[in-house]
């Protein structure tokens, strides 16, 4: 098994060598494949990598990353001066043959890719707005706590890890994330999100925007351009026309409910008369 001691790249596999963070999940000698590959935060000292076989999150001072001999080297291997006529016909013949077949298989595969990203094209148009929106902000949530998760290291050596905190704004529909150093609290990087005037605050965007910037990570367009809410749910803020707001407690098939008595229809937000302006529902 030939090994890089360098920064493994997504798919790749690493070999653990220097065992150092690992809450027991995985020790010197294991094979893991990475499924994503974190550069250096500013100011940071280290990288690191996510393997998902086992939910962990390792230092790049603790693999080497495999290097699988090509076809190649395989071929360069084979002595054909050494062989009969007779051997370097079967020789051939199998090459042939498994050529063929590694060509079949990938054929089918590709085929059938296609047609899975075909279907899920199609599943995507169909989604509604709202879906779409309820599916970014379920992704923001993830995306948070697993940022947060791979900050920590799983929490295994708190000595060398970093704080972060989040101050959210509602009035002035903002998140910052604020990353410190653990023993001096000394502001490492900051990163805050802000929602446009025109748009549905959701605190777990703002949090998921807020965090990747404060750690120096691309902002997928999804966060930035999420569709607006369409649907009322339990714990929206509502405006209404005349500037008041409202939160709703229960929603029905007709009405929005906010508590003593209150309650408008949900006719108002189809036809423009209120909007939904923070579904954040904390």
């Amino acid at each position: 098994m030939k090994t890089e001691k360098r920064k493994a790249k997504v798919g790749e596999r690493i070999v653990i060598r220097n065992a150092y963070i690992t809450c027991g999940k995985y020790k010197n000698g294991d094979i893991l494949t990475v499924e994503e590959s974190f550069p250096v935060t500013p100011g940071g000292s280290f990288g690191y990598v996510y393997v998902r076989e086992i939910d962990a999150y390792i230092l790049d001072q603790e693999y080497e990353v495999i290097v699988d001999e090509t076809e190649a080297d395989k071929v360069e291997n084979v002595n054909f001066s050494g062989m009969s006529l007779a051997e370097l016909e079967e020789f051939v013949q199998k090459a042939v043959k498994e050529l063929s077949k590694r060509a079949f298989h990938a054929g089918f595969r590709g085929g059938r890719e296609a047609q899975r990203k075909s279907d899920g094209k199609r599943d995507e148009r169909k989604k509604s707005l709202q879906q779409r929106r309820d599916e970014i902000i379920e992704k923001a949530k993830r995306d948070v706590e697993k940022l947060l998760d791979r900050s920590h290291l799983v929490a295994c050596d708190v000595k060398m890890l970093d704080c972060v905190n989040f101050y959210v704004n509602k009035e002035k529909r903002t998140v910052v994330a604020i990353v410190k150093y653990v023993v001096s609290k000394k502001v490492k990087s900051r990163g805050i999100a802000k929602c446009a005037p025109d748009d549905c605050f959701n605190v777990h965007i703002g949090k998921a925007i807020a965090l990747r910037r404060a750690l120096g990570l691309a902002v997928p367009d999804e966060y930035l351009n999420a569709p607006q809410p369409t649907e009322v749910k339990v714990g929206d803020i509502i405006q209404l026309r005349n500037g008041s707001t409202r939160k709703v407690l229960s929603v029905d098939k007709k009405y929005m409910y906010y508590g003593n008595g209150k309650f408008n229809s949900l006719k108002l937000i189809s036809d423009g008369r209120a909007k939904i302006i923070d579904d954040s529902c904390e």
